[in-house]
């Protein structure tokens, strides 16, 4: 009986620190939402609740190109699905060694709100985002930093948008 009962409590506190271990709920709750920051000195940028899209010319000169694009629902709940597989809560102490580094570099910045709380991670400034990544970590947060902003190009809004001017490849 005591073995049962041991065995038992070790599966409760297997689980109980795999659950502790995302924040995430599967299902994406209803006031989810996220914003991102991305590229080159992170001038592009999201925001899915106020619908806010800026796709930058990259000159410190010149006004960005704005717009409003809403994702729909199948959209943000690829994200959601995205952000969980991800697990955000590992990603809080991203270092400049994990990263290729190039100049100019990448900068991202991945806000998540769920249940008025937020989660905010920032990568380190100077990322070769062209190159695999030294740690799996840094890869990971990459390919999902690509698979959101993907969503995001393929919506018509950002495609009506002029071209960005490219300075650097």
């Amino acid at each position: 009986m005591k073995k049962i009962l041991s065995f038992i409590l070790a599966i409760f506190f297997v689980t109980l620190i795999v659950s502790c271990n995302n924040p995430l709920p599967k299902q994406m709750p209803e006031d989810f939402s996220f914003s991102l920051q991305w590229g080159i000195w992170g001038k592009s940028y999201y925001n899915s609740e106020t619908g806010e899209l800026i796709k930058s010319k990259y000159e410190d000169n010149k006004e960005d190109f704005k717009t409003v694009c809403f994702l729909n629902e199948d959209e943000l709940e690829s994200v959601y699905s995205i952000l969980v597989k991800l697990n955000i809560d590992n990603y809080d102490d991203m270092k400049p060694q994990e990263f290729r580094q190039c100049t100019p570099g990448m900068k991202y910045e991945l806000e998540v709100k769920i249940n008025k709380a937020y989660k905010i991670i920032t990568l380190p400034e100077g990322i070769d985002s062209s190159r695999t990544h030294i740690t799996s970590r840094a890869r990971r947060i990459q390919k999902s930093i690509d698979q959101i902003t993907e969503i995001i190009y393929q919506k018509e809004e950002w495609k009506a948008l002029p071209k960005e001017e490219r300075l650097y490849y």
